[in-house]
């Protein structure tokens, strides 16, 4: 009788259990589908569908290598010193590929470079406009003009939404610029400037991680670690003038010449990168690394995730990216964190 009661009772409590199990089940993934769905609606321009794929793909049967400082004539007289004036140690170039529609958050952008230590940066101004309003601000030594023939298409000079059929011939322009640096034989820190740099010696752990890894190339910041498909943002990476280099760039502006009315930059980098690693995913490459998300960390993470913060587990990142917000959001949300700088 003592056997059948004790049995009973754990029946109960294993019920119990059972029970709760169900239930977390039906919670926790909706809770999980609701974070995801947020995720993929806020970056659904970024994701690459099969049919876009299988296009992208057939573009790198095509490629053909060119070696360093051959495919185009060297940087003229201007870009050259501008560039010369700017270089950090090892040939390092913080660089930004900027519209006149991104001037206040270019100038917030490089106010955090200030503040953070960094005097050495140059700013690739798609218009007259912007390079005038920055050379106005005291800034003519970390801006010059991008030459007309170095653009495939015509670029806007407006602030142009995420999605919005000016913003990819934006995005395509940063890549054009990046290889004719590359070309230069510069190690390219891109970066775009919804971006704020929240801390020093950011160069120095850069460098540590390329020097640490015999064979890496290339280092970029994590877009969405639960989508293998879309693994890199193209907003902020650090890339060494190699063949391996030359070929990520290259194929992303083919992929974007090639499919320009629906591609943006982020989606041909991410397809470029799958073409050069061994199991399609720069996890599994040596040429390409991924920036540890909480030190690089997306919008989403820094100002959106309310559990797994930076902030509760002590980590200061290095910079933080606005991303998965759009229009005056980014502005309104910078500003509520206090990371705007314009207004101090």
């Amino acid at each position: 009788m003592l056997y059948t009661t004790r049995l009973g009772r754990f029946h109960a409590v294993v019920t119990i259990f059972a029970a709760l199990g169900i239930l977390s089940w039906i919670v926790i993934p909706n809770q999980n589908a609701l974070w995801r769905q947020r995720v993929s609606f806020e970056s659904a321009g970024c994701q690459i569908t099969d049919q876009d794929r299988q296009v992208m793909l057939s573009v790198h049967d095509n490629y053909e290598a060119v070696p360093l400082g051959t495919k185009f004539s060297p940087l003229s007289d201007d870009i050259a010193e501008a560039v010369n004036h700017n270089l950090a140690a090892e040939r390092i170039l913080i660089t930004a590929v900027v519209n006149f529609g991104m001037l206040e958050y270019t100038l917030n952008w490089a106010e955090s470079l200030r503040r953070s230590g960094y005097r050495r940066y140059l700013v690739f101004c798609i218009d007259d406009k912007l390079y005038d309003a920055l050379s106005s601000r005291g800034l003519e030594s970390h801006a010059v003009r991008i030459p007309q023939d170095w653009f495939h298409v015509e670029v806007s000079s407006m602030f142009e939404t995420y999605r919005a059929a000016n913003y990819r011939a934006i995005t395509h322009a940063k890549s054009l610029v990046v290889e004719r640096l590359l070309h230069a034989n510069i190690t390219v820190l891109f970066s775009d400037v919804d971006i704020v740099v929240l801390r020093p010696r950011m160069l120095d752990y850069l460098r540590a991680r390329l020097h640490s890894r015999l064979g890496t190339e290339m280092f970029f910041t994590i877009e969405n670690e639960r989508n293998p498909a879309n693994v890199v943002n193209s907003g902020f990476y650090i890339m060494k003038p190699t063949k391996t280099s030359l070929r990520v760039i290259a194929e992303t502006i083919a992929i974007q010449d090639r499919m320009f009315d629906n591609i943006t930059q982020q989606k041909a980098m991410n397809a470029a990168l799958t073409a050069v690693t061994p199991a399609g995913s720069p996890f599994s490459s040596r040429e390409v690394g991924l920036l540890d998300m909480y030190l690089f960390i997306n919008g989403y993470m820094y100002f959106l995730e309310k559990k797994y913060t930076a902030q509760r587990m002590g980590i200061q990142p290095y910079i933080v990216h606005v991303n998965f917000m759009v229009g005056t959001a980014k502005k309104d949300t910078l500003k509520k964190a206090g990371l705007w700088y314009l207004d101090s």
